[in-house]
């Protein structure tokens, strides 16, 4: 539930930050258009709420990306070892880390141009 604290003071202090990240996380309340938000989700993930990941978009702010990292699931995003009820990573740690890295990289230098 980090993103979703994440989102909740993101949204109240826009002013201090350029940008929220989620990982297979979602906003309950609305992101100012002043940051930009990124949120990705690994394509083996079955711990997200996708309802709740379909929800959070209405909540995003006009400079939004949203990738899928192909192979990944839940647990990988924070290298804590196998979750109860996640898919199986179809891709390593270092690879799922490596690929958040990239897009994330591109997506805020994008918003900055």
């Amino acid at each position: 539930m980090g993103g979703a604290v994440a989102a909740v003071y993101a949204s109240a202090h826009a002013q201090r930050l350029a940008g929220l990240v989620l990982l297979a996380a979602y906003p309950t309340r609305e992101i100012p258009d002043a940051l930009t938000e990124v949120l990705l989700v690994g394509s083996e993930d079955r711990i997200v709420n996708w309802d709740r990941i379909e929800t959070g978009r209405q909540f995003a702010p006009s400079n939004y990306t949203e990738a899928i990292i192909e192979g990944g699931n839940h647990a990988q995003f924070g290298s804590y070892g196998p979750q109860l009820g996640d898919g199986t990573a179809l891709i390593s740690d270092d690879e799922q880390i490596g690929e958040s890295v990239r897009m994330i990289t591109d997506a805020l230098l994008s918003a900055n141009h």
